[in-house]
């Protein structure tokens, strides 16, 4: 009656379910029960006069109604069912109460994803009248907005509704100020299907991984380690729609693309490894740089020294041959002997040439038998330059994978 007197309007939300929330577009849908009340002071009856009717429910066709929206919103709810029956009191309240599907945005934080909680806004507020006209206040305190929405929400196993803040506020627009209602929505995912389907699957690579670097054969370790690579990257490829799209990465991508990083790493070591253990066939001696570097100091803070009791134990058998063949030699090096002397007294046969050759060649068979058996030859230093590189490389490995472990579980206990 008197325009001077700002109308006061009362608002109460409940949360019902979040229905989705897209990460690449910062959105948040979620259903509400969204209510209004105010007065009408041209409306009033006695209720002993009626019968003792308090309240009736009437059309809100000849009804003035608030305008008051939600600041987030950024899609208008066309499949909503309208509640086109407003509940008016003898004294002159309405009540208006009615669902509302609310696709808001959001400023989704997803750095500690699976483990993250996100903090939405819905900000009721009239685009309309400001505040000299329409205040707007809240209902119900905090407390009474959790335990009905926490009593009504649907949790469809994404995300579990913590806390919902009630917060009265005024914004400036110029000259003009508006009164709002800020109602701050706090939610945590349900990470159970993300670590069954994604992080036990990523540790157990990554485990198997480590164990494979105690495998002797570089030739069996480098298929062991490309086989797990490419599973690593299935794995990825399977679960890519399971992480989001967000300009703040989460930890589990980046965990991910490091433990990549360290099985090529490793897969490259593997190669330099056998590509060591081949020159020892070659070549005994390493470069001056490397017996310095590797075979000096790095062997000395690793504690390894060149082990020489598989030489010895080759010695030993060499020395502990069977008498028959070490008569056989006897016999096989006099008959060169003296074949060799006789061919330089008169002239050498056709057979006795023939046999000589025959002879050479099981002397270099003998020679050969007594060299060290295996794709590598122990007795050379770049059989111990490999062995030196090798535990450094698993070191270094480890250290890495346990570093990148207990970063992303501080962050997500955080």
């Amino acid at each position: 009656m008197n325009w001077t007197i700002p109308t006061i309007v009362y608002v109460d939300m409940y949360l019902h379910a979040i229905i989705h929330m897209d990460m690449s577009e910062q959105t948040v849908t979620s259903f509400i029960r969204f209510v209004m009340t105010w007065t009408n002071d041209f409306i009033s009856w006695d209720p002993n006069q009626y019968c003792g009717i308090d309240k009736v429910m009437i059309t809100g066709e000849n009804l003035w109604e608030p305008d008051i929206n939600v600041f987030e919103t950024t899609e208008t709810e066309d499949n909503v069912p309208v509640a086109a029956y407003y509940t008016l009191h003898y004294d002159g309240n309405i009540t208006h109460e009615k669902p509302l599907r609310v696709v808001s945005t959001c400023n989704l934080d997803m750095f500690k994803f699976p483990f993250d909680k996100q903090l939405c806004n819905l900000t009721f507020v009239s685009f309309l009248y400001p505040e000299a006209e329409m205040v707007i206040l809240p209902k119900s305190n905090a407390s009474t907005v959790n335990k009905n929405s926490k009593s009504s929400f649907t949790n469809k196993g994404d995300w579990i509704l913590q806390e919902i803040s009630v917060n009265y506020s005024e914004m400036e627009y110029g000259s003009i100020s508006y009164s709002f209602v800020v109602y701050g929505i706090l939610i945590e995912r349900f990470p159970l299907i993300f670590i069954i389907n994604l992080i036990i699957p990523a540790c157990f690579m990554i485990a198997v991984d480590v164990f494979s670097m105690f495998m002797s054969s570089y030739s069996e370790r480098l298929k062991f380690k490309i086989t797990g690579l490419l599973g690593f990257s299935v794995l990825l490829t399977i679960l890519n729609d399971m992480l989001p799209n967000s300009d703040s990465p989460p930890i589990l991508g980046i965990f991910c693309c490091v433990c990549m990083a360290l099985m090529i790493f490793s897969i490259a070591g593997c190669v330099g490894n056998a590509y060591m253990m081949d020159l020892s066939l070659k070549e005994k001696h390493v470069p001056q740089w490397m017996k310095t570097l590797i075979l000096h100091r790095l062997a000395s803070i690793l504690y390894m020294k060149p082990n020489a009791v598989e030489s010895n134990q080759v010695t030993v058998v060499i020395e502990n041959t069977d008498s028959h063949e070490t008569n056989k030699e006897g016999i096989h090096e006099k008959m060169l002997n003296s074949l060799k002397k006789d061919s330089q007294k008169i002239k050498i046969s056709l057979e006795a040439e023939i046999l000589m050759k025959i002879l050479t060649e099981i002397d270099n068979i003998r020679e050969n038998s007594r060299k060290p058996r295996g794709p590598f030859n122990k007795e050379s230093e770049w059989y111990f330059a490999a062995l030196v590189v090798d535990r450094i490389i698993f070191i270094v490995y480890l250290i890495l994978v346990i570093t990148i472990f207990l970063i992303m579980i501080i962050s997500w206990a955080q």
